[in-house]
């Protein structure tokens, strides 16, 4: 019987008994939609991802894209099902079994508590007179494995045993006796004997239960395997017709053993074979596997992780994270093809993955170590370290990684260091430079900030946060030498929010968030050659490793006389720059231009912008990344004396066309213009050609194809130069760490939402300096309009101090994600910048 498609998947794991260490471990159910668990080594739970069942102990919200703790003691280890819509849990360190989430699918003899989502872990009862060891469920079956070394099987689904299926939820049959572990996928089951000998049984397409053939067995097969620790049963659903299933065992020895599907396995199989006998994999040394969806970890004693297998989201961690468009044999495929027809089709696009680097048919190591656990979940991998601190690489489109952005990468990074960057910096007699830092937790936040150069040298000084408040420190009063650029790192105990401010001369003023984001990729569409040098725009990027870093910076422009190339070697933990106009020549005419850069590990890049014309200048974040296919920003204001501009670049070797919308804030969304960019080009949008003056607009773009672009923002006035980059997300809580309440100061928050129906409530926290009076106040942005502005120098809301001023941070939680945009304008110490802010959805 050929089973109906099922994309879900059980990560089989051992039981570990010693009541007076805990071993670390991470859980992942789920696919597409991902929940991820942590046990960390002093027994706390963190967890991300979704929450649509409870799986993070919390009623609310569904979903969550960075790490909170589960209020649960006691844990000493964790188990996640096959799907967030079945039941996941744990044991505690007295051998308890408690379970939690939605048990309503399977519940023989009502061995789990009756809810369709329950967030409160309740205790599992007994099966017949003997304590349930460990559980494992899919779609059709449940497993489990008792204190006596006894299998039970409750089945609805003729996968394992015919004869169970008459009995459906309520039934239990005993496979088996003197099992110590198991492994379950959706059609096949792999049993460890107390022995340490392997057995299986269910389906056998690929050759997934080693037995020589491709035969069904619906009662247990003895391998010619022995020495077992661990096993693995999976399957990869990588294609929209098929799934491929394969195992994998790991023995005491250290070696990986592995059979089925051929291209996944790790043995250099380069067929759609089938490997129907366990066979060794070229790796020895391992300590501990985790196999999902086509890719494989596997965890070394001396702390390294290794990995094959399935790479297109670049879960593989090998630096390349742009997928195949050939993958999707769904539009390959037309009408109803014969068996030979997709068997073609399919080798045609593994040979693709192959060649791109898509897929790994031998083990590679990633670049981490100190390593004590992994998981591989569907397009991402999760790994700890001896320090707990959590890194992730691979797919982010749903949250999947834990960092609190959407943004995919190809290598491991960490999600638990708190660590802040800012590229720029440089002071003298007549520039001063402030960083405002935000702490909006409940206790002292320490933190340290490091000073890099240029040559590599560095100096620290540590920094205290009081709770709920607002800090800030003067970079010059900090002792940095004068007129030597460098660039700053934040590290802190917990999560906090940080920006830069820079005045220059009483006219310029410069600002940005700091970021958490480190990439191999980074762009920007803000620059300009100008032959006078009157405008000048210089790339400033730090390397946070260890070990120095090639990097290429490709300019782009709008002539064919880009791109150009230029290649940079950048020393360990040093700040670069490259003024873009040295190296153009005077034949080049005057334009817009911009930049990619890729480098060899991941680095922090920004974009510093100087315009003697207005005597005014901008500094951004560059974009993490080379573009997405959409982009919206809160800000759109034509007066009769100020303009704005979109500057985009088109990063691919195809033509694109980019399709631009404004939403006025009483009105849907419009298009007024569609603009074609040709292959690694720069173009400058004027607003003001296209939309009418004195109307608040939101404005947004769509590249028609879906392929990445990058864009950025700018806006001009008497009042000075300031502009973001575009965001592709809105968030619903977001944080601000600069605000300056004084006369000859101007500021401004515009908050936009993606529709008109109804209503959107935001609640503003604002954080003062001295941690006195914070405040809390409502915004609603209200039925058939699309953004709100607030002159937060005027609003009364807000402490004023006449004499010295007030600074102040703020936070936006709103009922919907929003997206806003903050403005400073200083007619004290001259010049402007804006923020976006940073946020997540917590």
């Amino acid at each position: 019987m050929r089973l109906f498609q099922v994309t879900h998947l059980i990560l089989g794991c051992l039981l570990v008994f010693n009541l007076h260490a805990i071993e670390p471990k991470i859980a992942i159910a789920g696919k597409t939609l991902s929940s991820v668990i942590v046990l960390q080594k002093d027994g706390s739970l963190v967890g991300w991802g979704d929450n649509a069942n409870g799986l993070l102990l919390r009623q609310e919200p569904s979903k969550r894209n960075m790490p909170v703790t589960l209020d649960i003691d006691g844990v000493q280890d964790i188990f996640l099902n096959s799907s967030t819509f079945l039941p996941a849990y744990l044991q505690k360190q007295d051998g308890s079994i408690w379970y939690w989430g939605n048990s309503s699918y399977f519940n023989p003899k009502n061995l789990f508590p009756k809810s369709n989502t329950s967030y409160i872990p309740q205790p599992a009862k007994q099966l017949n007179q003997a304590n349930i060891k460990k559980v494992a469920l899919n779609y059709y079956s449940i497993f489990i494995l008792t204190d006596k070394n006894e299998l039970w099987l409750s089945s609805n689904n003729d996968i394992f045993y015919p004869d169970v299926f008459e009995m459906q939820t309520e039934g239990l049959v005993l496979i088996d006796t003197q099992v110590a572990d198991m492994a379950v996928s959706n059609n096949h089951a792999l049993i460890i004997k107390t022995d340490d000998s392997v057995w299986s049984l269910g389906h056998n397409v690929n050759g997934q239960l080693g037995t020589g053939d491709t035969n069904l067995y619906n009662k247990p097969q003895s391998l010619n395997l022995s020495n077992v620790k661990q096993v693995i049963a999976t399957e990869s659903n990588l294609n929209s017709y098929d799934e491929d299933y394969y195992s994998l065992a790991l023995k005491h020895d250290g070696t990986v053993w592995a059979w089925g599907f051929a291209p996944y396995i790790g043995i250099g199989a380069t067929q759609l074979d089938s490997q129907p006998t366990p066979v060794q994999v070229n790796i020895g040394n391992v300590k501990s596997l985790s196999a999902t969806a086509g890719h494989t970890l596997a965890l070394k004693h001396d702390g390294t992780v290794w990995a094959w297998g399935d790479n297109t989201s670049g879960q593989i961690g090998d630096g390349i994270s742009t997928a195949l468009s050939s993958q999707n044999l769904s539009i390959q495929l037309v009408g109803l093809p014969l068996r030979e027809d997709i068997e073609n089709a399919r080798q045609s696009v593994m040979t693709d993955q192959i060649a791109a680097g898509k897929l790994f048919t031998r083990p590679v190591q990633v670049d981490i170590d100190d390593v004590t656990a992994i998981a591989a979940g569907e397009g991402f991998s999760v790994a700890v370290k001896n320090d707990d601190s959590i890194w992730t690489w691979g797919d982010n489109k749903f949250g999947m990684l834990g960092d609190g952005t959407q943004l995919s990468r190809s290598t491991p990074k960490s999600i638990s260091s708190n660590t802040l960057y800012m590229p720029e910096g440089f002071i003298g007699n007549d520039i001063e430079e402030f960083v405002s830092l935000l702490n909006t937790h409940d206790e002292e936040v320490n933190a340290t900030c490091s000073i890099y150069y240029e040559d590599g040298t560095k100096f620290s000084f540590p920094l205290t946060l009081p709770p709920k408040q607002r800090s800030s420190f003067s970079v010059k009063e900090k002792g940095v030498p004068f007129y030597r650029p460098f660039a700053m790192v934040i590290e802190s105990d917990k999560k906090i929010t940080a920006a830069f401010a820079h005045y220059a001369t009483g006219n310029i003023a410069l600002g940005d968030n700091f970021t958490s984001i480190t990439s191999k990729k980074w762009a920007t569409a803000q620059g300009f050659y100008n032959h006078e040098d009157k405008i000048r725009s210089y790339l400033v990027g730090f390397n946070p490793n260890d070990e120095a870093v090639n990097v290429n910076l490709r300019i782009t422009g709008s002539t064919v006389a880009f791109p150009r190339d230029i290649e940079l070697k950048v020393a360990a933990n040093s700040r670069f720059s490259v003024k873009l106009q040295d190296h153009l020549n005077t034949s080049i005419p005057e334009q817009s231009i911009g930049a990619l850069v890729s480098a060899s590990k991941d680095i922090v890049v920004g974009m510093s912008h100087y315009d003697d014309f207005l005597n005014e200048g901008t500094f951004t974040i560059a974009h993490p990344s080379w573009g997405e296919n959409t982009g919206r920003v809160a800000e759109g204001w034509l007066s009769d004396t100020g303009f704005e501009v979109v500057d985009l670049i088109n990063p691919n070797d195809t033509r694109v066309s980019v399709n631009f919308s404004a939403y006025p804030s009483e009105t849907q969304s419009s298009s007024f213009l569609t603009v074609g960019l040709e292959p690694f080009s720069q173009y400058a949008v004027v607003l003001n050609d296209f939309l009418p003056k004195h109307k608040p607009q939101h404005i947004s773009w769509r590249e028609e194809s879906g392929l990445p672009v990058v864009a950025d923002f700018s806006h001009y006035d008497l009042s000075g130069l300031n502009g973001v980059n575009f965001t592709h997300q809105a968030y619903t809580h977001w944080e601000f760490a600069e605000g300056f309440r004084f006369d000859n100061v101007l500021e401004f928050l515009l908050i936009s939402r993606g529709h008109p129906n109804g209503e959107t409530n935001i609640k503003v926290s604002v954080y003062y300096f001295d941690g006195q009076a914070n405040a809390e106040f409502n915004v609603v942005i209200p039925e058939g309009e699309m953004k709100t502005a607030l002159a937060l120098h005027e609003d009364d809301r807000i402490r004023s101090n006449p004499s010295h001023g007030i600074a102040y941070g703020f936070t936006l939680d709103a009922s919907e994600p929003v997206i806003p945009y903050f403005t400073h304008y200083d007619f004290n110490l001259g010049g402007a910048f804006a923020l976006s802010g940073t946020g997540w959805n917590p």
